[in-house]
């Protein structure tokens, strides 16, 4: 019971706290055996609204950047991290926001 209520959320170091004098490997196992599973952490932020608000969608409707990738037909660029170049792809952006059910959309804040 103790390794059922830890093993989806607790940390590394909390778990083997638990249980003294077992190995980390033979924790996974059992927790295999039984079908434990660990709680999948969120996409990193990557400072670009439109991409994160993609990422966050993924994760909340469970659909991995692969997956993405192949659906929005964007080759690897979310899969290898193509944010990373010096501007962002906001065509496979945009792809991605309307295979998921949205719009990309621009505001300029008001002049003064």
């Amino acid at each position: 019971m103790r390794l059922k209520k830890l093993y989806p959320t607790g940390t590394r170091e909390e778990i083997c706290a638990a249980f003294p004098d077992i190995e980390w490997e033979n924790i996974c196992a059992v927790a295999r055996y039984y079908g434990y599973r660990r709680k999948k952490k969120p996409y990193k932020i990557t400072g670009v609204p439109a991409l994160d608000a993609v990422r966050v969608r993924c994760y909340d409707v469970k659909i991995n950047m692969r997956e993405l990738d192949e659906d929005c037909r964007t080759k690897k660029y979310f899969q290898k991290r193509g944010y990373k170049a010096q501007y962002p792809n906001f065509r496979a952006i945009n792809r991605a926001a309307s295979y998921l059910g949205g719009y990309l959309d621009f505001h300029f804040p008001p002049e003064t």
